[in-house]
């Protein structure tokens, strides 16, 4: 009987986390027939059958559910083996990549890189721009500046800074104090502590428009559609927006500079959130929004 390689758990694990052969292709990278073709031949060497055809996808077999933890032990062990190699080199060169918010992608993180860029001119520097939680086992990025109130698990890092939030509109916008038009986060951002306050202070029904970045929502709260809240370095840095009193002002939470927990001896990836968080700590006043 031929024997499996990794790459054959991968298309089995990657059906059975997204439940579909069009999910698990856009994943791996792939034609959804390359990942039926993969399944099946998987099934027939073992004579099993791992998944049920379902209306909208496929659904995973009862009996099948201690496969698919086994496939994700071997997952973890060798992510785990592919950041010790990624380890061994010494110095501070060759590819990071570092990941954050939209949000900081576009207004302070371009000339950190820059200047880190400068420091070590040997490292091959990636900015990886994504408001969705980050998969740091499948080894998506090695550095990310994010905000939270606390790391995931598996991660190594430092909070550096607070980032201040505060409610803004267009200083031209006309409105009810009782029953303010409001722009809402949606998507990942609803799970962010401004998320989190949304849901507990809005009314549904107040709500007049939404955005997945808090810079789109920037823009919508820019052009007048409502009011909106935003972090303090982003709201006051715009012309036409200034805050709202009446709301609470005191709404923070923790910027992080961190990485696997692998990687925490790795002298390019220990560069790197150095070099960050030094400089993210120099704006700590813009980021939390003291004036």
């Amino acid at each position: 009987m031929d024997r499996d390689n990794w790459d054959d758990y991968r298309f089995i694990l990657a059906v059975a986390e997204h439940g579909s052969l069009n999910a698990a292709a856009r994943v791996l990278g792939v034609n959804h027939a390359t990942v039926l073709r993969r399944v099946i031949g998987f099934q027939d060497r073992h004579g099993i059958r791992i998944f049920d055809r379902a209306r909208n996808g496929y659904r995973l077999r009862a009996d099948q559910g201690g496969l698919i933890a086994a496939l994700s032990d071997v997952r973890r062990a060798m992510d785990s083996a592919d950041r010790a190699v990624t380890g061994q080199g010494a110095g501070v060169r060759g590819p990071v990549r570092i990941t954050s918010t939209d949000s900081f992608c576009a207004t302070i993180l371009p000339e950190m890189i820059a200047g880190l860029q400068a420091t070590h001119p040997e490292l091959k520097l990636d900015l990886l721009s994504s408001n969705q939680p980050l998969n740091f086992e499948q080894l998506d990025a090695e550095v990310t500046v994010r905000p939270a109130d606390k790391l995931p698990e598996g991660l190594s890092g430092t909070e550096v800074a607070r980032l201040g939030f505060a409610v803004y509109a267009n200083e031209t916008l006309q409105f009810d104090p009782a029953s303010p038009p409001w722009l809402a986060l949606s998507g990942p951002l609803l799970r962010s502590r401004a998320g989190k306050w949304q849901q507990s202070q809005i009314e549904e029904s107040t709500i007049v428009g939404a955005a997945d970045s808090f810079i789109t929502l920037r823009g919508l709260c820019s052009a007048g559609l409502g009011l909106a809240l935003l972090p303090c370095f982003l709201g006051d840095g715009h012309d036409a927006l200034q805050r709202v009193a009446g709301y609470p002002r005191q709404m923070e939470t923790g910027i992080w500079v961190a990485n696997h927990r692998d990687l925490d001896a790795v002298p390019r990836i220990l560069a790197c959130r150095m070099y960050l968080g030094e400089e993210i700590k120099r704006q700590s006043a813009l980021l939390r929004g003291w004036r």
